[in-house]
């Protein structure tokens, strides 16, 4: 395992061109030419999921197609000198909820007689998969027994064949899993990331990474950056989407110098570095362009739209800026935009800003943001002492009694 960088510059990773995702429809040649031109941005690193669906079909079965393409993956990082972040059990993808078909639907318990009986405890959700929205409830994906057992053996077959790979630099769990089920108290999913955590160790893991959204940061119900950094080396805070936030500039990066700065102090651990992830703006389509109306998660959610010279500006101006405020790195949203043939395909038939997060145009031509990305690259030492980390010297006991009313305070 390779030491932090000073600054990790890195962008997510996760389809091919004409195809909704990466791993059914895996191709090397477009993956080393997609892999060569980030490194050549001067990017270290790429975020990839392993989405739970495509390797995961069933509880007790892992996909050794996605197994053998990750592999090659992997090689094809370390051929480009970049190292690889991989997210596992993530509940959340392009503004969706998407897990596992088995891991939808009633619960089962076990009466005092000893039969099995439903519980009909959590309203159904907009869940997409095998390719289509179904109207169902997401199980406990924190305490259910038939799960955690599911969610050992992936980490058993993944974590345990892969850790020591030269490109792998580190594992994520559970990023934007609140948005597909809230546990039952913080101290639940608390529990549940140590153990998996904890289990993951025991299979070689030796970089783990906390993750937080901006959603769980407004929350007293999910969890908490200090419960999530607990067992972590790094914390990684997804910055996009920033509802329910409501930034009226988001073209600005002063929103992410704060949101850097509060999820460092709600570490409650003064060496803690955060990561930011998931940081984009979406540029215009044909006819959308400026402040339009979209739909995240089945909730109506007003998005920007920027021409791409302003998120050239966005980024340009936010990496180094961040990068002087302590912060661990940054990964950005998306690397390619979503053709137009597959527009009318679940998630994105619904989340238009899903559709042009990338810093290439969907055939792959570059947009002004790369430019931005090589001459920051250029910029940043091989190795250096991070500079002293922001604060807002926050009263976590006080924030936590009321987020957003704190939030609105500091900001």
């Amino acid at each position: 395992m390779s030491t932090p960088p000073a600054f990790s510059l890195g962008v997510t990773y996760s389809r091919l061109p004409d195809s909704r995702r990466l791993w059914p429809a895996f191709d090397s040649g477009a993956v080393r030419h997609d892999f060569a031109h980030i490194a050549d941005l001067g990017c270290t690193l790429v975020q990839v999921p392993l989405h739970w669906e495509d390797v995961q079909p069933a509880p007790d079965r892992i996909n050794p197609a996605v197994l053998r393409a990750f592999e090659r993956l992997l090689d094809i990082a370390q051929a480009n000198r970049l190292e690889v972040a991989v997210a596992l059990f993530s509940g959340a993808h392009d503004d969706m909820v998407q897990v596992p078909a088995w891991a939808t639907g009633a619960e089962q318990r076990r009466t005092a007689r000893g039969t099995l009986e439903l519980v009909a405890d959590q309203p159904a959700r907009t869940v997409l998969y095998a390719d289509g929205y179904h109207e169902v409830p997401v199980r406990d994906l924190y305490s259910s027994r038939i799960i955690r057992e599911a969610q050992y053996y992936l980490i058993d077959e993944v974590v345990g064949n892969f850790t020591q790979h030269a490109a792998l630099w580190a594992w994520q769990f559970g990023a934007g899993i609140e948005q597909a089920r809230l546990p039952e108290r913080p101290q639940v999913a608390a529990d549940w990331l140590d153990a998996l955590h904890e289990h993951a160790r025991m299979r070689g893991a030796e970089r783990l990474l906390g993750a937080v959204s901006v959603y769980g940061l407004t929350r007293t119900d999910t969890l908490r950056p200090e419960q999530a950094a607990r067992l972590s080396e790094l914390l990684a805070l997804q910055v996009f989407p920033s509802e329910p936030l409501r930034v009226r500039e988001p073209w600005q990066p002063e929103y992410l110098h704060f949101l850097h700065a509060l999820a460092a102090d709600l570490t409650d651990q003064s060496n803690m570095r955060v990561l930011l992830t998931s940081l984009g703006l979406p540029t215009r389509l044909p006819g959308v362009q400026g402040w339009v109306g979209d739909t995240a998660f089945g909730e109506p959610v007003a998005a920007y739209f920027a021409d791409e010279e302003r998120q050239a500006e966005f980024v340009a101006e936010s990496l180094p800026t961040l990068q002087q405020a302590g912060a661990a790195g940054v990964w950005l949203a998306a690397y390619a935009d979503v053709p137009e043939t597959l527009w009318q395909v679940p998630p994105f038939d619904r989340s238009l800003r899903s559709r042009s997060l990338g810093i290439v145009r969907a055939d792959r031509s570059e947009k002004p943001v790369c430019a931005a990305l090589r001459q920051f690259a250029r910029s940043l030492p091989p190795t250096a002492d991070l500079p002293p980390r922001a604060s807002l010297g926050l009263d976590n006991e006080r924030y936590w009694r009321d987020p957003l009313a704190d939030i609105r305070r500091l900001r």
